[in-house]
């Protein structure tokens, strides 16, 4: 548990460091703030944190992250900590393709590959993000983030967020692990919250366990 700890605080010294980076060069023409956001619910709370930076001439590569970090109520030990990591070549302004690694609490750390579509501007952010572990108990999975969050130049600003993940086995095609997570919320500024419904199925058939998830949610962006 302390590694895990300690690895999500690597990533996320990392993930500062070069935001910091990007607003001294003030190079943003599509990349995403840093949203950290914890949900509360009542079996588990979430700790998340997505960070998207592009770096190169005209923007050519991109370094993704995505850190989640879940503990239940029920005992010491997180049920679930994911960090993904991925260097990607924009093809264009909205396709990728790259190469990085995952680190789960059900897999340990295994390399993949992964491409992905992107589009970013003021009232929309659409991430479709495909990927598959290069080892043979891999798994193949799709992580899907929608975002609507207009900008009206008001105090108080909608928001709506559906993110997403479904994996399988890539041995045999076995359903792994999903999840949905739902939000609805109120943006005051950098501060979004509202409340949260987190579903979740790992396993395949009668084997398989699912979660329901129901708080509320704060997101801060740096």
């Amino acid at each position: 548990m302390n590694k895990v700890v300690i690895i999500f605080l690597v990533c996320f010294g990392v993930s500062i460091n070069l935001y910091s980076q990007q607003a001294e060069e003030n190079q943003s023409l599509h990349s995403t703030p840093v949203p950290i956001q914890v949900t509360v619910g009542n079996q588990s709370s979430l700790y998340q944190m997505i960070f998207s930076k592009q770096f190169g001439n005209n923007n050519q590569y991109t370094f993704f992250n995505l850190s989640e970090y879940e503990l239940s109520y029920e005992s010491e030990t997180p049920e679930n900590y994911l960090i993904q990591s991925i260097f990607f070549y924009n093809i264009n302004q909205n396709f990728s393709l790259g190469t990085g690694a995952n680190l789960k609490a059900h897999g340990g750390f295994k390399p993949l590959i992964a491409g992905a579509y992107s589009f970013f501007n003021r009232n929309f952010d659409v991430v479709i993000q495909p990927s598959i572990e290069l080892e043979k108990d891999g798994v193949g999975e799709v992580f899907v983030l929608l975002e609507w969050h207009p900008m009206k130049n008001k105090k108080v600003n909608p928001f709506v967020s559906i993110q997403g993940l479904t994996s399988y086995k890539a041995e045999n095609g076995n359903h792994d692990f999903s999840y949905a997570y739902l939000k609805i919320g109120a943006q005051l500024g950098s501060f979004i919250v509202g409340p949260a419904v987190n579903f979740s199925e790992a396993g395949k058939g009668l084997n398989s366990q699912s979660n329901v998830n129901v708080g509320g949610f704060l997101r801060i962006t740096i």
